[in-house]
């Protein structure tokens, strides 16, 4: 290996690089590190005239990157964003390899750092990186946990997974959560994954529970009734009923409805990791659905056989299943006195 001890010869060989860079890239490599770490110092500083020649030498030079990203990660510290933006595009250029190098630069940095080497592993979009995006999921920091969750995201299915494996296990949920409003502003792409999640009974039941509760926010009610009807799982069918309770589209009753009404209500293996039936899970999600959108202005209309249906779990062991019945009845009675008063004030002015 030859050594270059002065600035002018390495300036001649970089120069060269004008006439073939492929091919003087390449040949320029195994030069060795002398080369690789002037190339570096000439990328540090974006007024040096071969900045532009070092950009585009190191850009080609993807079989040296373990010896190159650790240089490239220096330079995103530089104030110059010019630096920052050049070494960021190599590294993003160089893909899967320089991973484990942002992994162990990720752990000592701060903030500002972090964001930017997020910003690259998200524009990489490996699944390789889930467990770096898995841990800054959980930082303090707001501006951190969105720009995880976006990266998570733009990896599909395994992204969308982990991230609400992620999520806090209250089931309630915070719709205020960061990550959880950057996965509704995902739109019915990521509804689609959390659908396949809701389907896989390999996936905890808690997990897929989570991902319903989200589901019923970013997309529409048509695709929740064909989750319904299309699956015979009776555990896939209780959760799109859950997945109902936060869609706003009226026209939910009529799954609500059939929940009700099911005869499948009888506890089977399949429903053995809860303790309710398909009706008791159409009841809850109905009497939350309810409480929702209490002032909602087209409330939900519910017919004399909703009702009856409805009545019919007052006999009930279970508190909470007849304290549901009782809250939904209330509130029907409530719904249609007001309706009769508003047409006796109607008439009045008439």
């Amino acid at each position: 290996m030859g050594t270059y001890n002065t600035n002018n010869s390495l300036d001649k060989i970089v120069n060269s690089l004008h006439l073939d860079i492929s091919t003087k890239a390449t040949q320029i490599a195994e030069i060795g590190r002398p080369i690789i770490s002037y190339l570096i110092s000439l990328l540090s500083d974006s007024g040096n005239k071969l900045f532009v020649l070092s950009y585009r030498t190191l850009y080609l030079l993807e079989n040296y990157s373990d010896v190159i990203a650790p240089q490239l990660l220096k330079l995103l510290h530089k104030r110059d964003q010019t630096v920052r933006l050049y070494a960021a595009r190599i590294l993003v250029k160089y893909g899967e390899s320089v991973i484990h190098h942002i992994q162990k630069e990720y752990s000592s940095s701060n903030s500002t750092q972090k964001l930017r080497l997020l910003r690259i592993l998200d524009t990489i979009g490996s699944i390789k990186a889930i467990e770096i995006l898995e841990n800054a999921l959980l930082d303090e920091k707001e501006e951190i946990q969105q720009r995880a969750t976006n990266a998570l995201l733009r990896l599909g299915y395994l992204g969308t997974k982990s991230l609400i494996k992620s999520l806090e296990t209250n089931p309630s949920l915070y719709f205020s959560d960061p990550k959880i409003v950057t996965m509704i502003r995902g739109g019915r792409a990521t509804g689609l994954h959390i659908i396949t999640i809701i389907k896989n009974s390999e996936i905890s039941y808690e997990t897929r529970y989570k991902a319903a509760l989200i589901l019923g926010k970013i997309i529409d009610f048509a695709s929740i009734k064909d989750l319904y009807e299309e699956n015979e799982e009776i555990e896939i069918k209780k959760l799109a009923l859950v997945a109902l309770e936060y869609c706003p589209d009226n026209k939910k009753i009529i799954l609500f409805r059939k929940g009700l009404s099911s005869s499948e209500n009888q506890k089977t293996e399949e429903s053995s990791q809860t303790d309710i039936t398909l009706g008791e899970q159409a009841l809850f999600s109905l009497h939350h659905a309810i409480l929702l959108y209490f002032n909602h202005n087209t409330p939900m209309r519910l017919t004399d056989r909703d009702i009856t249906n409805i009545a019919s779990f007052y006999s009930s062991n279970s508190f909470k299943v007849r304290h549901a019945c009782f809250s939904i009845l209330i509130y029907i009675s409530c719904q249609r006195q007001l309706e009769r008063d508003m047409a006796s004030i109607r008439n009045a002015h008439d």
